[in-house]
């Protein structure tokens, strides 16, 4: 039987592969170009990438089991509460507004009580999360990085022939280098 990849995820290895791809393509037509040595860069980033993506997708067993040890701990705590009070004192000397405060009391507690479970259950997933938003940040910078390599890359100029001015960058592209340029951006955008 055959297992179906869906078409909405995608696989670490196949970006890679794409990824230098467009290098060798990117350093085929455009050598010792500055948007080469950022898609080198890209390049080693993707690949480390996805060493940490499967770092991170492994279970941290140590927090999990420091989890439970505190979970263990905490019932065992409140148990051990429990056991000292005379609730037979308690409720012979109850009345309706003590039996109230104590009721109110305990909803706090308990409140509070799941607040710290659910604290220490999500704590390894919200680090992971933490680790990947800082990771998610490279990838960020990359963009900036690839948009201003465009920013003097305007093809109306190219196409146009508009006038120069004393402060215009120097365009040393054909309309086909110009276009395959552009492209080459986009693709690393994406």
């Amino acid at each position: 039987m055959t297992r179906k990849r869906n078409a909405h995820v995608l696989g670490a290895g196949e970006i890679v592969k794409t990824i230098a791809r467009l290098q060798a393509r990117i350093s085929e037509r455009f050598p010792d170009s500055g948007l080469a040595h950022v898609c080198d860069e890209l390049l080693v980033t993707a690949r480390a990438t996805t060493a940490r993506v499967d770092r991170l997708a492994r279970p941290y067993y140590g927090l999990r089991i420091l989890a439970v040890f505190v979970l263990a701990l905490a019932v065992a705590a409140q148990v051990y509460v429990g056991s000292l009070i005379d609730w037979r004192a308690v409720i012979k000397h109850a009345d309706a507004v003590g039996i109230a405060e104590g009721l109110e009391s305990t909803v706090h507690l308990l409140l509070l009580a799941f607040g710290a479970i659910w604290s220490v259950l999500t704590f390894e997933q919200r680090l992971k999360r933490r680790r990947a938003l800082r990771e998610f940040f490279e990838f960020r910078s990359f963009a900036h990085v690839i948009d201003m390599h465009q920013l003097t890359k305007d093809p109306t100029v190219v196409l146009s022939g508009g006038a120069r001015t004393p402060s215009s960058p120097e365009r040393r592209m054909s309309e086909f280098e110009l276009s395959r340029y552009l492209d080459y951006c986009a693709e690393m955008l994406a």
